[in-house]
């Protein structure tokens, strides 16, 4: 089931940065620009977190406090003032659950606001969080590796590729010439060189078999 945050702030790209920050599978953000607002949403919706700028137009921060304590709308919800950067108010007389100040820490915002429910993970936040221009350097700079990388394998295949063309087209007794087939019939045998002697050799004649022949 999905907690239900209230976000009120003059400043409305609070309520973008907070479902940024908070995995919108287990939070909806709700954004009230005054303390009137902060006041219907509380009465129609019962919210589950209340995140309010002390310095709220119509109705301040303090006042919405109290009134929404009054009502008994805080005994299952968690109240958390948002003070901005100038301002000097003391809150340590109110029992809320705690201060955030700007600039806000949203990492330790979403650490506070999940502390008691364990079906949510942190890890939520940490893969919806938009990455630090450092980690976006270092993406950047591995993507550019790797397509370097990549570049160097195909320039050397196509290299290896012009090499092997080259070979086989080199001209006749080169390393790649082709051997011409011949029916196994036709092959020409070699002649024993033992047969060949035998076959070719003369007897010689004596002076008699010379004369009687003559």
């Amino acid at each position: 089931m999905k907690k239900t945050i209230v976000v009120a702030d003059r400043d409305e790209s609070l309520q973008h940065a907070f479902m940024t920050v908070f995995s919108k599978a287990h939070f909806e953000i709700i954004h009230a620009s005054n303390g009137r607002e902060v006041e219907r949403i509380a009465e129609k919706m019962n919210p589950d977190v209340y995140i309010v700028n002390v310095n709220l137009p119509k109705i301040n921060g303090i006042e919405v406090y109290k009134k929404l304590q009054k009502q008994k709308l805080l005994d299952r919800a968690s109240f958390y003032f948002l003070k901005d950067e100038s301002d000097s108010t003391e809150l340590l007389g109110y029992q809320a659950d705690g201060v955030i100040e700007k600039p806000i820490n949203f990492f330790r915002v979403y650490e506070t606001v999940t502390k008691e429910d364990e079906a949510i993970e942190l890890t939520d936040l940490i893969d919806d969080k938009p990455d630090t221009p450092s980690q976006q350097q270092e993406e950047k700079a591995a993507e550019e590796a790797k397509e370097k990388v990549a570049e160097e394998t195909a320039e050397e295949a196509a290299e290896a590729r012009i090499r092997l063309t080259d070979l086989i087209d080199e001209e006749p007794g080169g390393p790649w010439r082709k051997v011409e087939e011949k029916p196994v019939g036709d092959l020409e045998m070699p002649m024993d060189a033992g047969a060949a002697d035998e076959e070719f050799l003369v007897p010689a004649l004596t002076d008699e078999e010379v004369k009687s022949s003559i």
